[in-house]
């Protein structure tokens, strides 16, 4: 029997952890043969067999902040507004800066000075956006065959400590490139373009998923996620630990950060503490994802934008 194709129109999608949770979602049902999602175009094609429901595969999808949509248009601010808005809330965050200065109790505003507190708070901010809120949902799947409490506890265990062994095994890595001159100015340039772009990511002025988006990694992810399928028992510990290479921007920022330190155990206790500022939320994934309902979290997030864009 020949296979049908059909092209949905998906809003919400904005980088590539979301292709993976549309897939994964719209995999749940066994007339789908095969998923094509791309986040850059909004869509995805679906290949499959006899007829689909559309309001069926929204209902799996609309909890996560995407939706199919039959005419999608996709409505940006204005640059100048944004532009505007960015700099408003750098002035403003300045003054509060000075206002804290005067007090002495300014915190350090460079990215090489990045304390494990500032760590974890990132932690906690990456957990509420959709590349989190994506793994969260594969394992939150998962709470229909065991105990939610235990899987979440479980898949947090697992991103914790394969966060330290992966932080252990690229801090080698970095030890080794910082030690060449020529690689140490290399990665000092790479890690303070990394911060300025996730700066202005979140501060809604470029789109560093749509340009500069390191999609291997999800297809690294996406490959071993699929194998765990397998084992349903260990999959919540497991794939906590494969979440390491989910591509988002967020990790990938601290990653290339911890690399950066010339030091194997202090990369591997960054990456853990931005994991436990991770854990919380994803301990009630459906918290994390209200959370990101609400308009003072947008106002929020670009406030985070703009000071990294300024820690730098």
């Amino acid at each position: 029997m020949k296979l049908k194709k059909k092209t949905l129109k998906i809003e919400g999608m904005h980088c590539p952890s979301c292709e993976i949770l549309v897939k994964d979602k719209f995999s749940q049902f066994k007339s789908i043969k095969e998923i094509k999602a791309d986040f850059r175009k909004k869509e995805a094609e679906v290949f499959y067999h006899g007829q689909i429901d559309e309001e069926k595969l929204n209902q799996l999808i609309k909890p996560f902040g995407y939706e199919i949509k039959k005419r999608f248009e996709e409505k940006e601010e204005p640059l100048l507004n944004r532009l505007v808005e960015f700099f408003g809330i750098g002035i403003f965050l300045f003054l509060i800066y000075l206002i804290f200065k005067e007090l002495n109790w300014a915190p350090s505003f460079s990215y090489q000075k990045l304390s494990l507190p500032l760590v974890f708070i990132l932690g906690v901010v990456a957990s509420t956006s959709t590349c989190m809120a994506t793994a969260g949902a594969l394992y939150f799947s998962l709470a229909k065959k065991n105990s939610h409490f235990v899987s979440a506890v479980s898949f947090n265990l697992g991103r914790v400590l394969s966060y330290f062994f992966f932080g252990l095994i690229f801090g080698f890595l970095g030890k080794g490139l910082t030690n060449l001159a020529v690689f140490s100015g290399i990665l000092t340039l790479l890690i303070s373009l990394m911060m300025i772009f996730l700066g202005l990511d979140m501060a809604k002025i470029f789109s560093r998923q749509r340009y500069l988006s390191l999609s291997f990694t999800g297809k690294i992810f996406e490959y071993l996620e699929e194998k765990l399928r397998r084992y349903p028992r260990k999959m919540p510990f497991f794939l906590g630990a494969i979440t390491y290479f989910l591509p988002c921007g967020f990790t990938q920022s601290v990653q290339v950060f911890a690399m950066g330190l010339g030091n194997p155990f202090l990369s591997a206790v960054y990456m853990m503490i931005f994991a436990l500022g991770t854990a919380p939320l994803l301990m009630a994934i459906n918290l994390a994802l209200n959370i990101r309902k609400f308009a003072i979290y947008e106002y929020f997030l670009k406030g985070m934008g703009v000071w990294f864009f300024l820690s730098d």
